[in-house]
């Protein structure tokens, strides 16, 4: 047996056959969090972090 797994969660996974199992990432929330850690940096010496976005596993044909 073989499983697929994508990580765009894009139109075309559903298009297929068989549907594609993806990985569904904020991408709108990692352009903002992205703007504005970069704005704080612009504003003065900031101490390095990491910043953590939720995921989400969208299950279809190709991984059942």
């Amino acid at each position: 047996d073989v499983a697929l797994v994508g990580f765009t969660d894009e139109y075309h996974a559903t298009v297929v056959e068989p549907t594609l199992t993806s990985v569904m990432h904020p991408t709108f929330e990692m352009g903002r969090t992205a703007a504005l850690l970069f704005l704080e940096r612009v504003a003065g010496p900031v101490a390095p972090r990491q910043v953590v976005l939720a995921t989400q596993l969208v299950v279809r044909d190709s991984s059942v």
